[in-house]
């Protein structure tokens, strides 16, 4: 059963339904937008530095990063492809990561995600 077909299935929608949906939103629907609360997980990147760069390099360089991000210029560059731009510190973006595995990997033992 296809990604697709099984939405259909477990959420009562009948596949003209779906297409309509298709058809309105121009795009495929979100998780959300079908109903399914809490389903979708955002896209997120971050720029990294090598083990042991003090912290002072990291402070310079998140604040050139935060400085860049606050540009008319790159705030216009981010809503041309409906991307949100969080402001934050290291140890802000350190949590988040910690906290996106962790749901993650919760999500793939709950599905019994296995590699093949």
């Amino acid at each position: 059963m296809t990604p697709d077909a099984l939405v259909l299935e477990r959420h009562g929608l009948k596949p003209d339904e779906y297409q309509r949906i298709i058809d309105a939103l121009k795009r495929e629907p979100t998780l959300t937008e079908l109903g399914i609360a809490g389903a979708d997980v955002p896209i997120w990147f971050s720029i990294f530095a090598p083990a042991g760069t003090s912290k002072d390099i990291i402070a310079k360089l998140n604040a050139k990063m935060i400085e860049i991000a606050k540009t008319d210029d790159m705030k216009a560059k981010m809503r041309a492809v409906n991307a949100f731009v969080p402001l934050q510190t290291p140890e802000q973006m350190a949590k988040d990561l910690v906290d996106d595995i962790k749901v993650n990997a919760d999500l793939i033992n709950l599905a019994n995600i296995k590699i093949e």
